[in-house]
């Protein structure tokens, strides 16, 4: 079964509003995502770029294929590395003009996470002390 992520509005990469993401799932019993930690894009995931539309993302392992739009992919490829979620909202109000406010916009970046959690993007559990044994 094939997942989409539609846009709304232009196509334009430096519009925030262009982001806005609408599912048609809502399946009850998911598991629990916890954003408090860290997400990096997973690593089996393939990505084909399609243009200024967007790309497809694919998880062979589970054989998930994701539409997204060119927002969607700038937000893919800044999770090459873990990331917070309170890093990502930084990255779009520093890269694209008319963002929403910081609520909106950490509202539309959690949702869109959490459809990217387990299939394409994983959470990481980054220890960020040092184990620095002498």
């Amino acid at each position: 079964m094939t997942e989409f992520i539609r846009t709304k509005g232009s196509t334009s990469q430096n519009k925030m509003n262009d982001v806005i993401i609408t599912t048609d799932t809502g399946e009850k019993g998911e598991p629990e995502i916890n954003l408090t930690g860290t997400v990096v894009e997973n690593p089996v995931v393939s990505c084909r770029i399609e243009g200024e539309d967007g790309a497809i993302l694919f998880n062979p392992d589970t054989d998930d294929t994701l539409l997204i739009n060119s927002t969607g992919f700038s937000l893919w490829t800044f999770l090459d590395q873990p990331r917070t979620i309170d890093d990502i909202v930084l990255y779009f109000s520093a890269t694209f003009s008319d963002c929403p406010d910081h609520f909106t916009m950490r509202q539309e970046i959690e949702a869109f996470i959490r459809e990217l959690v387990p299939k394409f993007v994983l959470e990481a559990d980054v220890d960020t002390t040092e184990s620095n044994s002498s």
